[in-house]
């Protein structure tokens, strides 16, 4: 994420909750995006797929379809590298844990991997707020997955 609006995506839990607020730009909106209706089980961990491609996001847990958003036909792509955190500094951590974070460009065959998959966190680790991960070029078509294992709720985003 990078100024705050620069999504590819940005993923918070709803206060007090283990659902997932999943936000990305797009033509018009720089604040939309999927909100999954199942909450994460605690003390459990779930792959987590985020995928942009033919005008969607579809959001996946443990590759079962959760929710999807038809608004992506014009997505924000940023020019720049995009700086990645795990949490960012804008908002408190998540009590969870996250790792095998990967953001992976998407070729115009979404089964098709284009080069450049970057993984970014490889083992699990414990959200610290404002704990920079490294920088990913942007691409209209992207997925990015990740392992998640809450533990608690907490407040704010």
């Amino acid at each position: 994420t990078g100024r705050n609006r620069s999504r590819l995506p940005g993923v918070w839990f709803f206060s007090g909750t283990t659902r997932l607020h999943i936000r990305a730009g797009r033509r018009g909106n720089w604040n939309d995006g999927c909100d999954p209706r199942k909450h994460l089980p605690r003390h459990k961990t779930t792959k987590v797929t985020i995928r942009m491609a033919h005008g969607r996001m579809d959001v996946f847990y443990n590759q079962r379809l959760v929710c999807r958003s038809r608004n992506y036909r014009h997505p924000t792509v940023p020019k720049k590298r995009v700086k990645v955190y795990v949490s960012d500094p804008w908002y408190p951590r998540a009590s969870a844990r996250v790792g095998q974070v990967v953001y992976r460009p998407l070729g115009r065959a979404v089964r098709r991997t284009r080069r450049g998959a970057k993984l970014m966190v490889r083992r699990m680790r414990v959200l610290r707020r404002n704990k920079y991960v490294g920088k990913v070029q942007a691409t209209k078509n992207y997925q990015l997955s990740f392992n998640i294992k809450p533990w608690g709720t907490g407040h704010g985003w």
